[in-house]
């Protein structure tokens, strides 16, 4: 049963008594485990120096998931403050934001909301079909015989 030591300049670093190992989060996801708590904090520090002079910004991606980047780690992926990593293969599809986005979402939207409202019409009209099911007709047929 792990056990929250410290929350350390926002990192969680978890004690493993079966293990007798320390380990924290840089990323969201991959945890890393170091022999001592000092260990963890000296590379929780290091990741900050790192990324302090890091200049944060925006990404959106073509579903307006949108992601402040606010570093990079030592293998050159891209921390976000959503608390998570972006993976390599995921940064083809993500865009430096730009202001002119808005509109062309707001266009995604209307359109959206158009087909939301024609797929309840089809389901109502869908609703109109109706009679005899085929596993009624079966059991008529099976009375008959």
């Amino acid at each position: 049963m792990n056990v929250k030591i410290e929350n350390y300049r926002g990192f969680d670093i978890i004690f493993n008594p079966d293990t007798e190992r320390f380990s924290f989060d840089l990323d969201s996801g991959t945890w890393q485990e170091k022999q001592s708590y000092a260990a963890c904090k000296k590379n929780i520090d290091d990741f900050i120096k790192e990324n302090q002079t890091f200049a944060p910004f925006m990404v959106i991606n073509n579903n307006n998931t949108r992601l402040n980047i606010i570093g990079i780690r030592k293998d050159n992926r891209f921390v976000a403050k959503e608390e998570k990593q972006i993976p390599e293969y995921t940064e083809k599809d993500f865009y430096l934001y730009d202001a002119s986005f808005e509109a062309v979402f707001s266009r995604i939207d209307e359109k959206q909301s158009r087909l939301d409202i024609l797929y309840k019409e089809i389901n109502e009209e869908r609703k109109k079909i109706t009679g005899q099911t085929l596993r009624e007709y079966k059991e008529n047929l099976l009375k008959i015989r």
